[in-house]
């Protein structure tokens, strides 16, 4: 198996082996979400790499040493401006033989049961949990997709998708994302699994392949550093990810995943 050196007892696991070992599956499909674990691990272990579940302010780190090529964390997952933790958050890490993380992905769980999708988003609470000590004065998001106020309940939102340039096109780029929402089932009992995708990734179909059927445009969002980009509001039942999880482990064809990888690079 692909392995990286060991720096202490509580490092990430070192073969993939170690990370199903240290999986725990506390939600049902139990046996589809062991499935597929045992089967990305062979994956990744095919290709060189390792898995590992880490807390998410591990990612801050991966982020900033990789600036170059990955832009800056996206702040509902970064640890300076939310309180997160194991309970609520965690970050999927791809090692290569070096031990150099090499791909990532986050996802956070939100209690929305007062609340909706649109009220959070325009309130900037879902990226700050104090808007109005940590954006900045510019920042705002107006949006209109109708869909957003119905998105209320156990939210999980799915982020941090990343690649370095060196491990690109190697099927990663579509395997993280799917995996981190896989994790995101085994951990939490969620309504809905959320995301943001740029108008330009929806045209090219992108939204679709990551599992989301029906992504909505109508985000306007002016980030941290005062850019305006229109993004599409992007929502999954559970009951629609588990669906995404079956039709990998019912032997999905590898050749979407390159597809994915061709349009993302």
């Amino acid at each position: 198996m692909a392995a990286r050196p060991q720096v202490n007892k509580n490092a990430p696991p070192t073969t993939n082996e170690a990370f199903l070992e240290r999986l725990r599956i506390d939600q049902e499909p139990v046996l589809l979400l062991g499935q597929y674990f045992a089967q990305v691990a062979e994956t990744v272990n095919n290709l060189g790499f390792v898995l590992s579940v880490e807390p998410i302010a591990n990612l801050l780190d991966i982020n900033k040493s990789n600036r170059d090529n990955w832009r800056n964390l996206f702040p509902a997952i970064n640890t300076e401006f939310n309180p997160l933790d194991e309970t609520n958050s965690f970050c999927l890490v791809v090692y290569d033989e070096a031990g150099e993380p090499v791909a990532s992905g986050a996802c956070r769980l939100y209690d929305w049961a007062a609340t909706n999708y649109k009220t959070e988003l325009e309130s900037l609470r879902m990226f700050y949990a104090e808007p109005e000590r940590s954006a900045a004065a510019f920042e705002e998001c107006v949006v209109s997709a109708p869909s957003a106020q119905n998105v209320s309940g156990q939210i999980v939102y799915a982020g941090a998708a990343w690649c370095h340039p060196k491990v690109r096109g190697k099927s990663l780029s579509s395997l993280i994302p799917r995996t981190s929402k896989a994790l995101a089932l085994a951990k939490w009992d969620f309504d809905h699994m959320v995301g943001l995708m740029h108008e330009d990734s929806v045209k090219r179909g992108l939204a679709e392949r990551f599992g989301y059927m029906h992504p909505e445009l109508g985000a306007l969002i002016v980030d941290d550093a005062g850019i305006s980009r229109n993004f599409a509001v992007l929502a999954m039942l559970r009951d629609e990810v588990i669906e995404h999880i079956r039709q990998y482990s019912d032997g999905e064809s590898p050749q979407v995943d390159t597809v994915i990888d061709r349009r993302l690079a």
